[in-house]
C-alpha cells in the first residue's frame, strides 16, 4: 500500500488539549493505531490570546478529503474559520462524545455550552453527518440529522493491557472513583452509602477518589484524594496503578448523562476493578448484572446492599473482576473492532460534499408521529415564538421529547440563549420527561411546516405567568388554519 496515496486525510477541528481525554480516546488513539489508513493533521490552532483561531497549516483546505469538527470548537469565535472550511464543499462530519445541547445546571462546562449551543446546531445543519459515541445520543439528535453514525469508545491496547494491571488482595478493600470535577453532582446520592459502609467495615476499607469528590467524601475516615490529571496518559497510568478493588461509577439520571459512554466500565475493568454502575443506558448496553458488573438504582439502600456485598464477599468480586477484564479485552479495544473509525470515515468521505440535513424524521407510510404542542413564550410582551413538538397523552414518559424553536418567523425581538435554555428546561421539566429532551432550530415558516406535516395532532397553548394556557388570538389561529392546510394537501 502507498501510504502517501492510500490513506484517508482528515483534517480536525478541536479545542481539546492533545493531553486531554477527549482529544485521546475519540483521535489521537484511534489515527494512531490505523495509521496505516488514516492520515490526520490538527486542521486550526488558536491565536495568542487562545482565541481567533487560524488554519494549522496553508495547505489545509486543499491537503484534506474530510473535515472532522469537534465538540465545542464550533462558537463565535471560531465560525469565520468554519465558513472558510464549508464553502470547500468537502465531506464535513462534526463529532461529539457528550450530549453538548443539552449539559444541566450546575456542570462547569454548561456556560461554554451556552455560549456553544446556537454554533454547534449551525454546524449540524450545514455537515454531511453526524458522529457520536453511544446509540442514545444518536437517539437523542435524530431530529435534528439524518445521518448519525456511532462509533464506539475504543480502548488503546497500548495503554491499558501493556502491563496489565492488578490490585493485591491484601486487605483494606479500597473502593475508588475516578473522574473530572464535573462529577461532583453524580457523587452526591451515594454520600450517606459510603458512611454507611464505612460504619460497617472500619479499617477493612479505603476510599480513593482521584479527580473529583464531594465533602462529604472527604470527611469519611480512611479516605485519600488525587488531584484530576489532565494528560489521559498519566490518568490511565495512575489509574492502573492505584490497586482500587471496587470502581465506583454512579450518574444523576438526565438527558446529557444518558448519552455519555461507557468509558468508566471499560476503564475500571481494564484495571481488574469490580464496578458498581448506575442502572442507566451507558452501562445497561455492556455491563451483565451479577458478571460483569452490578447495575443499581441511584438510591442511597440499593448503593450500599451492592457495595456490602461485594467487601463481604472477596470471591464474587474477584470472579466478577475477572469477568469484566476478559470482556473489555476481548471486544473493546482497538486491535479488536478499530477497523469501524476506518469504515465509518471512508464511508463518509465516499458520500462527497455536503448533504443539508431535513429539519424532521420521514415518517413511515400510514405511521404518523403523535401529537405537536405549539408554546409561546412571553418575554416582555415580544411575539416571539418557541414550539415544543412532544409524545404525550397515552405516551410513556421515556419517549423523546423534541422542542422545535423557530426563528425568523415573528417581528419580535429575540430572547437570550440562558432565557431559552431556562424556558425549555422548565417546560420539558414539567412534563416529566426532561431525560430525553431533544431541540430543534427551524428557520421560517417553510421548515415549521415541514416539522409540523409528520405530526396527527396539534394543540396550540401559550406559557403564562399561572401556567401553560390555550393559546388564544391571531397567532393561534394562523398556527391552526395553517396546520389544516397542511393536512389537506397530504394523501
Amino acid at each position: 500500500m502507498n501510504l502517501a496515496v492510500d490513506r484517508l486525510k482528515v483534517a480536525v477541528f478541536s479545542l481539546d488539549h492533545p493531553a486531554s481525554a477527549c482529544w485521546q480516546i475519540r483521535v489521537q488513539s484511534p489515527f494512531e493505531f490505523l495509521r496505516k489508513e488514516l492520515d490526520f493533521r490538527r486542521g486550526s490552532v488558536p491565536g495568542p490570546d487562545g482565541r481567533n483561531h487560524h488554519f494549522a497549516f496553508p495547505e489545509v483546505l486543499e491537503w484534506a478529503d474530510l473535515f472532522l469538527v469537534q465538540r465545542l470548537f464550533p462558537c463565535e469565535s471560531t465560525w469565520p474559520l468554519l465558513e472558510r472550511v464549508i464553502q470547500q464543499n468537502k465531506p464535513l462530519v462534526y463529532e461529539t462524545d457528550d450530549l453538548l445541547i443539552s449539559i444541566p445546571v450546575g456542570n462547569p462546562v454548561r456556560s461554554a455550552s451556552v455560549r456553544g449551543r446556537p454554533w454547534i446546531l449551525k454546524l449540524m445543519q450545514k455537515a454531511g453527518a453526524l458522529v457520536v459515541s453511544t446509540p442514545e445520543m444518536k437517539r437523542m439528535l435524530a431530529p435534528y440529522h439524518r445521518s448519525i453514525h456511532v462509533l464506539p469508545n475504543l480502548l488503546d491496547d497500548r495503554l491499558w493491557f501493556q502491563p496489565p494491571a492488578q490490585p493485591s488482595e491484601a486487605e483494606p478493600v479500597v473502593i475508588g472513583f475516578a473522574g473530572t470535577p464535573t462529577h461532583l453532582a453524580d457523587l452526591g446520592f451515594m454520600d450517606e452509602a459510603l458512611r454507611r459502609l464505612q460504619e460497617k467495615h472500619g479499617s477493612r476499607i479505603h476510599f480513593l477518589f482521584m479527580g473529583c469528590a464531594t465533602d462529604q467524601n472527604k470527611d469519611l475516615p480512611n479516605f485519600s484524594f488525587l488531584p484530576f490529571q489532565h494528560s489521559y496518559e498519566a490518568y490511565a497510568s495512575g489509574l492502573k496503578g492505584a490497586g482500587i478493588h471496587i470502581g465506583l461509577a454512579p450518574l444523576a439520571d438526565n438527558a446529557f448523562n444518558r448519552c455519555k459512554s461507557n468509558i468508566k466500565w471499560l476503564e475500571y475493568s481494564a484495571c481488574h476493578m469490580a464496578g458498581v454502575y448506575s442502572d442507566l443506558p451507558p452501562y445497561r448496553a455492556c455491563v451483565r448484572d451479577g458478571e460483569t458488573g452490578l447495575l443499581v438504582p441511584n438510591t442511597s439502600a440499593a448503593w450500599f446492599e451492592a457495595l456490602d456485598a461485594l467487601v463481604s464477599e472477596p470471591s464474587r468480586r474477584r470472579d466478577m473482576a475477572l469477568r469484566a477484564h476478559q470482556e473489555v479485552a476481548a471486544h473493546f479495544s482497538l486491535s479488536r473492532r478499530g477497523q469501524a473509525y476506518v469504515d465509518t470515515y471512508r464511508a463518509l468521505s465516499a458520500q462527497g460534499g455536503r448533504d443539508i440535513p431535513r429539519v424532521a424524521p420521514t415518517p413511515s407510510p400510514g405511521v404518523p408521529l403523535p401529537e405537536a404542542l405549539l408554546h409561546r413564550p412571553c418575554w416582555d410582551k415580544q411575539d416571539w415564538v418557541t414550539i415544543l413538538l412532544s409524545y404525550l397523552h397515552g405516551f410513556s414518559s421515556g419517549e423523546p421529547v423534541t422542542l422545535i424553536v423557530p426563528i425568523g418567523i415573528s417581528t419580535g425581538g429575540h430572547p437570550s440563549l440562558d432565557e431559552l435554555q431556562d424556558l425549555i428546561s422548565g417546560l420539558v421539566s414539567a412534563i416529566g420527561q426532561v431525560e430525553s429532551a431533544a431541540v430543534l432550530i427551524v428557520d421560517g415558516p417553510t421548515a415549521l411546516e415541514e416539522a409540523l406535516q409528520h405530526f396527527s395532532r396539534v394543540q396550540c397553548l401559550e406559557v403564562r405567568p399561572e401556567g401553560l394556557a390555550p393559546l388564544e388570538g391571531y397567532f393561534g389561529e394562523r398556527i391552526a388554519e395553517s396546520y389544516k392546510q397542511i393536512k389537506s394537501l397530504r394523501p
